[in-house]
């Protein structure tokens, strides 16, 4: 069953990490690649800045994608054609105690589920489930902005709680544990952390029993695809960060400067990119150089009908495909932008959003919004992440426990506790990929405080020596 369900997921976005692993040699095949790439790359930027009105260039970037085919067949292994078999022991050995997988396989309407911890398969299990109510849940509480949330939360708490009741009733997680769910179909939309686990409903939201309370949630394609991510080679240093608030034609975005204004103090150094600063030539740099990227400007998707997702930055956009020719990766690409996670829902291959394509070129983790993400929250959830992540050996904790602290402040008005303005950005990927160090300047200033009233005692003790000499 475990075989079955992942020769049928994700099986693209594998074969991606996996040219990623095997094109990176110096002989004179793999050279070749990267010069082909390298032209398909201009080619298709060239063809999007001109509109695709060049018939020339278009012949020249299909000789290009044909030549790359070629060589590609010469050295691409057997087991990324043929779909290598997924070992449950090497999987396994890469969970922590506590630490639990649930891999969900959608059929017409029975979701098929394997649970495993770091000693096997723990249980396999079928139910019947409308994954037409999870489609609607999703659209009408989230994409279409927080107004039907705000407006009827008592209706959205018995919809949570009934969708709760089909996927999780079974089998709920278990308290205090981290789970790695590995949803399938429309089950890839939902946003888990947000059901509710009671049917008892609170008029006071910061008291309902969202499922975040119960356990630690990331998520992953598939088995293959997060043992890829756990073993992947990437930056071990640094911190770049593009702030772009302001952009010619497009809306001002509010909450970026209040971001970085929050996130400053709790990151030790690091690489700051403002506006202007914040070009594509900087921001390739910072991918190669840097352990972490956080990204806080527009993005768009394939949904917004453009002809070729992007990041805006300052001087350009950056195109996906050109993540493509990256030779070194960050460990966790933070995407505090709306919609990054979201895309086309792709049968058989999940959500192909800006996070899957990042996943694609090689990152290990990303942390991206499901839907828009909201200018008051954001800020204030990006400064608790990064200030859990010196203290969290698991980055998907930090995550969980800056929302839990958003939910806890009496400061947040009630009606900004639903949902709709906290759970838009999940982890996804390896875990243990990232963590920071605690900023130096905290205890830096606290010795100089001590050190000064010291210096100062030893210098007048030796001047009243010599004057009574």
């Amino acid at each position: 069953m475990l075989q079955f369900m992942e020769n049928s997921k994700s099986q693209l976005l594998w074969e991606e990490m996996q040219q990623q692993e095997h094109y990176q040699g110096t002989d004179s095949i793999h050279k070749r690649i990267r010069l082909l790439e390298q032209a398909q790359r201009y080619y298709r930027k060239e063809a999007l800045q001109t509109g695709g009105s060049d018939s020339l260039l278009k012949l020249r970037e299909q000789r290009v994608a044909w030549d790359l085919a070629t060589l590609r067949k010469k050295i691409r292994p057997a087991a990324a054609i043929a779909g290598d078999q997924v070992s449950t022991d090497s999987i396994t050995k890469l969970l922590a105690p506590g630490q639990l997988i649930r891999t969900y396989f959608a059929g017409n309407n029975t979701l098929y589920t394997v649970e495993l911890d770091n000693k096997g398969i723990r249980y396999t299990d079928k139910q019947a489930i409308n994954f037409e109510a999870i489609r609607d849940f999703k659209q009408h509480y989230f994409e279409e902005g927080a107004q039907a949330m705000t407006n009827t939360p008592k209706a959205y708490y018995n919809a949570a709680y009934r969708l709760y009741m089909q996927i999780f009733a079974t089998h709920p997680l278990r308290t205090n544990n981290t789970y790695i769910l590995m949803p399938d179909g429309v089950l890839s939309t939902l946003p888990a952390e947000a059901l509710v686990t009671d049917s008892t409903y609170h008029a006071t939201i910061s008291k309902w029993p969202f499922l975040i309370k119960q356990a630690t949630i990331s998520y992953a394609y598939s088995l293959r695809t997060w043992q890829s991510q756990m073993l992947a080679d990437a930056n071990k240093k640094g911190f770049s960060g593009f702030f772009i608030s302001q952009q010619q034609g497009l809306a001002d975005l509010q909450g970026v400067t209040k971001e970085k204004e929050l996130m400053t103090p709790v990151i030790a150094g690091g690489n700051w990119y403002v506006n202007e600063q914040a070009t594509t030539a900087s921001f390739r740099q910072g991918l190669t150089q840097s352990a972490i990227v956080h990204i806080s400007t527009h993005a768009f998707i394939k949904k917004d009908n453009i002809a070729a997702p992007h990041i805006v930055l300052y001087d350009a956009p950056f195109y996906l495909f050109e993540l493509d020719g990256l030779q070194q990766h960050p460990a966790m690409v933070v995407l505090s932008a709306c919609r990054t996670g979201d895309g086309r829902l792709v049968t058989g291959e999940g959500i192909q959003s800006l996070a899957h394509a990042f996943m694609g070129a090689g990152t290990p983790a990303v942390v991206a919004a499901s839907w828009n993400v909201n200018d008051a929250t954001a800020p204030q959830l990006m400064q608790q992440f990064y200030k859990l992540l010196s203290t969290q050996k698991n980055a998907a904790v930090a995550l969980q426990q800056a929302k839990l602290n958003w939910l806890n402040d009496g400061q947040v008005t009630d009606m900004h506790k639903l949902p709709y303005y906290w759970a838009a950005l999940n982890y996804q990927g390896n875990t243990q990929a990232m963590v920071l160090a605690p900023p130096r300047h905290s205890w830096y200033w606290w010795l100089v405080l001590l050190l000064v009233p010291l210096f100062a005692y030893i210098f007048s003790s030796r001047k009243l020596r010599i004057m009574n000499i």
